[in-house]
């Protein structure tokens, strides 16, 4: 069973890589219709930045419109591996730092260096990587629990899910707190990233979505799927006032006007029949 589950993950992992890029038809970035959809989603960003009722669940919808502008632009990987890369650098000189002065024992600084290492060795998302370490996980939980069950469950969840929990359980076993160390290291690594925010923005977005996820699942921050929703309709409430106020102004034609409408209205669409991926 779980060979047959490795399977499907490689096929579910290859093929989209391969065959989407070949189906998809090529696009113009340069074309009006993609500036204005860049905007839109800038606009959108903008207004849920001001909410300070709900800023977690504003920031769930924020990362989700920042993954539309990556989706939209052509990301630089090469840049963005480079930016995890010191983004890893800047939380292991925190961590370190934190341990010179004698904020925590060397048991933490050890056992969250092996995390951070860990979450690098994962920031790429290469197919080996995954699998490698999804066989890792379900050896950990299969000997944890003596459960093949359990273990055949780790096996088949993606290990960012799982990486989080498995360290946490590691601190908690040695009377170890994990969540103090990660909250010093996320702050710090956000800091060094807002300074990368002007040259690279598609690429620093990605990166700070991957440690904003990170954040939010090893404090295990559940967030109000009702606000989220709201949320969502806030941004696309903006995105249609954008267009509105910018037909009304001269700034766009009746035709450019309409396929944008089609655009923020696919995306409601999308993002209706999708609800449940925002629950991570």
């Amino acid at each position: 069973m779980i060979f047959v589950a490795a399977v499907v993950i490689l096929t579910s992992l290859i093929m989209p890589t391969i065959f989407v890029p070949i189906i998809l038809p090529s696009q113009d970035r340069q074309q009006p219709r993609y500036r204005w959809v860049k905007r839109m989603i800038q606009a959108a960003i903008s207004d849920l930045l001001k909410e300070k009722e709900h800023p977690a669940e504003a920031q769930v919808v924020i990362d989700s419109l920042q993954q539309q502008l990556v989706l939209d632009s052509t990301p630089n990987f090469h840049l963005r591996r480079q930016l995890m890369s010191e983004s890893h650098q800047v939380e292991l000189k925190t961590v370190q730092k934190m341990f010179d002065d004698g904020k925590i024992s060397q048991d933490e600084l050890t056992y969250y260096t092996k995390f951070l290492n860990l979450n690098n060795f994962s920031a790429d998302e290469k197919i080996w990587k995954n699998v490698l370490l999804r066989i890792r996980f379900s050896l950990h939980v299969g000997r944890l629990y003596k459960d093949l069950n359990r273990a055949q469950e780790a096996f088949l969840t993606a290990p960012v899910a799982l990486e989080e929990v498995y360290w946490r359980e590691q601190f908690e076993k040695h009377g170890e707190n994990i969540l103090p160390i990660e909250e010093a290291g996320f702050n710090a690594v956000m800091d060094f990233l807002k300074t990368k925010q002007g040259e690279n923005g598609v690429e620093t977005n990605m990166v700070k979505r991957f440690y904003r996820t990170r954040h939010r699942r090893i404090n295990g921050q559940d967030v109000d799927m009702d606000i989220v929703y709201q949320m969502f309709m806030r941004a696309f409430h903006s995105e249609y006032e954008l267009i509105q106020n910018s037909l009304t102004t001269g700034k766009i034609d009746a035709a450019l006007a309409e396929k944008l409408q089609t655009r923020i209205s696919t995306d409601e669409m999308t993002y209706l029949q999708n609800m449940e991926l925002f629950r991570d």
